[in-house]
Order: structure tokens, then C-alpha cells, then sequence
């Protein structure tokens, strides 16, 4: 790697120290500028996340009501509670939640 300025080069072990300074100088530079291009590329990831975390809010909150009316609905099942096993009861509710979840969150995504 070249310096990036032009130097008149001063003769004997002056002029080898210098041109060394201006190398190190040189890669200091770019060492810094690569720093900074990594530095914005954290910071659009960032912003990037910090959008994506805001569109998973609505869905979040989406999901807390539905939650409540699936529990509901398996209260009010046709079969009588008790014929149905309480380990039935929460495995079912579980494959409901999971369902709407599932579909809601392709929703959201979708839009």
C-alpha cells in the first residue's frame, strides 16, 4: 500500500521511518472508515429490528384477546366437561392457540 500523499523521499533510515508513519497513517484510516461502515450496518440492523419488533406489538396484543375467547369457547364446548379429561381440556386449548397464532401471525406478515 502506497501513501496516499506524495512525499519527496529523504534519503537513508529518515526516509524509511518516515514512509513507514505514513503507511501506519494510511491503515489507520482505513481501518477507521471500515469501523465506521460496520458501525452504520449496526445501526441499520438496529432500526431494522426495532420495525420489526413494532409490527409484532399489534399481533401480540391481537393474540391476548383471542386467547381468552378460545378459553371460553372450550368452556362452552358441546361435549360436557365432564367427559372430557381436564389433560384433554388444556391439550386441545394448547392446538387452538397454536392454530390462531400461527395464523395470525401469517396475517401479519403477509401484510
Amino acid at each position: 500500500m502506497l501513501p496516499s500523499r506524495p512525499v519527496r523521499s529523504p534519503e537513508g533510515e529518515a526516509g524509511q521511518l518516515l514512509q513507514e508513519e505514513l503507511l501506519r497513517t494510511d491503515l489507520l484510516r482505513s481501518g477507521t472508515d471500515l469501523l465506521r461502515a460496520g458501525t452504520d450496518l449496526l445501526r441499520a440492523g438496529t432500526d431494522l429490528l426495532r420495525a420489526g419488533t413494532d409490527l409484532l406489538r399489534p399481533g401480540t396484543d391481537l393474540l391476548r384477546p383471542g386467547t381468552v375467547v378460545l378459553r371460553t369457547v372450550l368452556q362452552e364446548a358441546l361435549l360436557p366437561e365432564a367427559s372430557v379429561p381436564q389433560v384433554l381440556c388444556s391439550q386441545l386449548l394448547r392446538a387452538d392457540l397454536l392454530c390462531s397464532g400461527t395464523d395470525l401471525l401469517w396475517l401479519i406478515a403477509k401484510q
